[in-house]
């Protein structure tokens, strides 16, 4: 049999999940919240011109030479995804399918295990083809 202590700790407990879940007895008839128009909040707008991509080595604050204002598909350039394709800092699954044309699916399936947490510089992932 429950105890009188353990029954007003469970009406507490009721009690504390409907206020917390909106049941405090505030709420507009109708049992539903007021909704915010989306033109009545603040948004960030969108600048006029973007800021200027700058890549850094992994562990400094310096940025890598030659490259100001390049995209890493830019840094690429021309005969970097040979295969193997080495991997480069700042690389993942996804930016090394997209900057050598290929599927995502088709990379993974190409390098069966590969861990996209544990990418290292230089490792060798075989390229779809």
């Amino acid at each position: 049999m429950i105890s009188h202590k353990w029954l007003a700790m469970l009406l507490f407990m009721i009690g504390a999940v409907a206020i917390g879940c909106g049941g405090d007895g505030d709420s507009p008839p109708g049992g539903t919240g007021t909704l915010t128009d989306p033109k009545s909040v603040p948004t960030a707008a969108v600048p006029q011109q973007l800021p200027e991509i700058i890549l850094l080595e992994a562990g400094s604050t310096a940025p890598l030479p030659g490259q100001s204002g390049q995209s890493p598909t830019a840094r690429a350039g021309a005969g970097s995804c040979s295969n193997p394709y080495t991997v480069e800092s700042g690389d993942n699954p996804s930016a090394i399918a997209e900057k050598c044309d290929v599927g995502l699916q088709a990379l993974l399936a190409a390098n069966p295990g590969l861990n996209s947490a544990n990418l290292q510089v230089g490792q060798q992932l075989n390229l779809p083809r």
